[in-house]
């Protein structure tokens, strides 16, 4: 058990790392000032916060959450219940929407919204002024929808929230990712 603490911990550090790097390397493409931080420890996570973005956004934190290697046991459970590496986006547009969408494999409608089958077994829940979110929305749903744990879009900051499991999106560039986001003109 220690044994696989510690070659965990090493492990989780250097995963820490190279995500941080590929988070670093995307962000550059937001423009603005961008400030770092870990989150307890390398081998934990990262948060990134960005602000003076360029046009769409105003502003964008980034938060990389590491899955609990060191703990065997939790670690286990997390894999079983389908947890991995995360990438968190919390990103601010210059304009206010007037929709709330949210996506993802398992969604409880509020009252009142609209449930609507989406790609890649993901559900998607609209309010009135919703609706109109989902075209727009479903080109980025088609490609990024395997990777996807939640995507919400609300009136009030920040407007877009994202969980995506790492895995699925860390082969291309996060800057493909953002710019796809930015054309969705919501």
């Amino acid at each position: 058990m220690l044994i696989w603490y510690f070659g965990a911990s090493v492990y989780n550090r250097r995963r820490g790392q190279t995500l941080g790097r590929w988070l670093q390397a995307g962000l550059k493409s937001l423009g603005g000032q961008a400030g770092y931080k870990w989150i307890g420890s390398s081998a934990s996570g990262l948060q990134a916060i960005v602000s003076g973005a360029l046009p769409p956004w105003k502003s964008a934190e980034a938060i990389v959450l590491l899955e609990t290697r060191e703990l065997l046991p939790l670690w286990v459970f997390q894999r079983l219940t389908g947890r991995r590496d995360q990438l968190i986006l919390k990103l601010t547009l210059r304009h206010r929407l007037t929709g709330s969408l949210d996506a993802a494999p398992r969604v409880v409608p509020p009252a009142g919204w609209t449930p609507t089958a989406g790609p890649h077994g993901l559900h998607l829940t609209t309010d009135r002024a919703g609706a109109a979110l989902v075209g727009r929305l479903t080109p980025f749903l088609d490609r990024y929808g395997p990777a996807l744990r939640s995507f919400s879009v609300r009136p009030q900051e920040p407007q877009l929230i994202l969980a995506l499991n790492t895995a699925l999106i860390e082969a291309k560039p996060l800057e493909e990712l953002l710019s796809q986001l930015a054309e969705l003109q919501l």
